[in-house]
């Protein structure tokens, strides 16, 4: 007798598991890791574009860069852009930027905070000069689901 209303839990128990396996419930450690993720895999993308330019692809870096900039860093960006643009062009500087190592720092959407270190390259008039390592602090905001470089520090 008490078999059969035991039965019926455990079946209603059971699909009840099933429908909520097939949800994809939320889980806020896995969500946390997600997002911490997406910060890291976004600025390792984003993070040495400003540091990254040609003189014979100034115009086309400038809005490569432009695109992933926002707030305080985009108007940095542009007054940086505007002063340096002729010596740029006219000394034929090349830059080339990698990142040597990304700490995520703080992740409190939608902004997220990293300290950076960059391995910055350049040639001025052909003539290659010894790569700087350079520390900086970065805030990414997201934006329209799109995570951007809203601050640029050096430290």
């Amino acid at each position: 007798m008490i078999a059969a209303p035991i039965a019926v839990v455990c079946a209603i128990a059971a699909v009840v598991v099933a429908v909520l396996a097939g949800t994809g419930r939320f889980d806020p450690a896995e969500s946390a890791e997600t997002a911490a993720d997406q910060v890291m895999t976004r600025a390792e993308e984003i993070v040495c574009l400003p540091f990254t330019y040609s003189a014979a692809t100034w115009d086309a870096d400038l809005a490569r860069t432009a695109e992933v900039l926002t707030g305080p860093a985009k108007r940095q960006w542009n007054a940086m852009s505007e002063s340096n643009g002729r010596v740029i062009r006219e000394s034929d500087v090349i830059a080339e930027c990698t990142v040597d190592r990304l700490a995520l720092e703080k992740l409190d959407e939608p902004t997220a905070k990293l300290l950076a270190h960059l391995k910055v390259h350049t040639r001025t008039n052909g003539t290659s000069n010894e790569p700087t390592f350079t520390s900086t602090r970065v805030t990414l905001t997201r934006v329209d689901g799109r995570w951007l470089l809203s601050e640029f520090a050096m430290m």
